[in-house]
């Protein structure tokens, strides 16, 4: 039975649906001529047409455990996987259907020290996955935890973990199970960062999500103190509604800014209440009709940027080359000099010294 994306272990279960009649015959030749045992790989290569090439030369012989027939004609079966086994040919039954010519896996021999060694290290990485995992079935642990079999341990830590379809068919393909414990001990490592890192997150979130509702709260909670004070709801919209009465800007310009005020009134709840703040903030504070005589005496504007500022010599000129343009044509409609650079390098300062 040839499995895409999915990969069954020794002393795993898995159900699967059938609809294909390929399919279906298998599981009845399985049943009738080799004792309810199915052949299951998984091919090398995720393609749509998969060729002999394509096959393993390892598999698990699984037991056809149930087998129901649905009512829409599926067949739903249950396979448990029962052992590896080495695929030494692959030949054709039908045009359809493929035999296999298998023969048990030869067990590598291990020294004892070192599997003891390494099973102790594997199951305490396995406690600690387990400890911020709280998923995991406690049958599962209770199995894991009472056996010291290596072959066994391995196989089953594998079909649990959430690993990807390919790293799940190298571990099947792995006969060597101290091999195998010490790649698990690396990919169990890894899972374990990466949900304490998800736990991070969710705790942050939810640290700001409590900080946010404490926030509407006490905002509500003001809200209707005032009210029965029989204040204005909210000094703060109020005061941004005096700043914009006290600037004489056009029409145009006075709504805008008034209905992003309504705006912050409407979303007191809001993530978007801090963006509407801070450019209210800094839109009321712009100096709107004000304006200073330029200064167009060059040597007076350079001895000054001299004498405050060292080096900067690229800003100076532009300076300059902008006064002298001034000088020559005052009716030239001011260009505006952009000025560039990390906070207290000097910008602030240039511009005052500068007009």
């Amino acid at each position: 039975m040839l499995l895409k994306n999915l990969v069954i272990l020794p002393h795993q279960e898995i159900k699967l649906e059938l609809k294909d009649e390929i399919s279906k015959n298998i599981i009845k030749i399985s049943s009738k001529k080799f004792n309810e045992r199915v052949l299951v790989v998984s091919p090398l290569k995720e393609t749509n047409d998969t060729q002999v090439d394509d096959l393993p030369n390892v598999g698990v012989v699984a037991y056809i455990k149930n087998k129901i027939e649905l009512n829409n004609g599926n067949l739903r079966v249950t396979l448990r996987g029962e052992k590896r086994v080495s695929i030494l040919n692959y030949t054709s039954f039908s045009s359809e259907i493929i035999e296999a010519l298998v023969s048990d896996v030869e067990l590598p021999k291990l020294e004892e020290k070192e599997a003891f060694s390494i099973l102790k290290k594997l199951k305490a990485s396995l406690n600690k996955y387990i400890d911020i995992n709280h998923n995991v079935s406690n049958s599962i642990v209770k199995t894991l935890q009472d056996n010291d079999d290596i072959n066994f341990l391995t196989d089953a830590v594998t079909s649990f973990l959430p690993l990807t379809s390919s790293k799940k068919l190298n571990y099947m393909r792995e006969v060597n199970g101290l091999k195998r414990a010490y790649a698990l001990i690396q990919d169990i490592n890894t899972e374990i960062e990466l949900a304490l890192l998800e736990e991070k997150i969710a705790d942050n979130v939810q640290i700001r999500l409590e900080k946010e509702q404490q926030e509407f709260y006490l905002k509500e909670k003001l809200k209707e103190i005032e009210k029965q004070l029989g204040r204005k709801e909210n000094s703060e919209f109020a005061e941004y509604e005096k700043k914009l009465n006290a600037l004489k800007l056009e029409e145009k310009t006075h709504k805008k800014i008034l209905d992003e005020i309504k705006k912050l009134k409407d979303s007191s709840n809001s993530p978007e209440t801090i963006v509407i703040k801070n450019y209210l903030d800094w839109v009321l504070n712009l100096p709107w009709n004000t304006s200073s005589k330029e200064n167009l005496n060059v040597k007076n504007v350079m001895n000054s940027l001299n004498k405050s500022h060292f080096g900067l010599k690229k800003v100076k000129d532009r300076v300059e080359e902008y006064i002298q343009l001034k000088t020559i044509n005052p009716e030239l409609s001011s260009p505006i000099i952009c000025l560039v650079g990390p906070p207290g390098i000097g910008k602030t300062t240039i511009s005052k010294i500068s007009r």
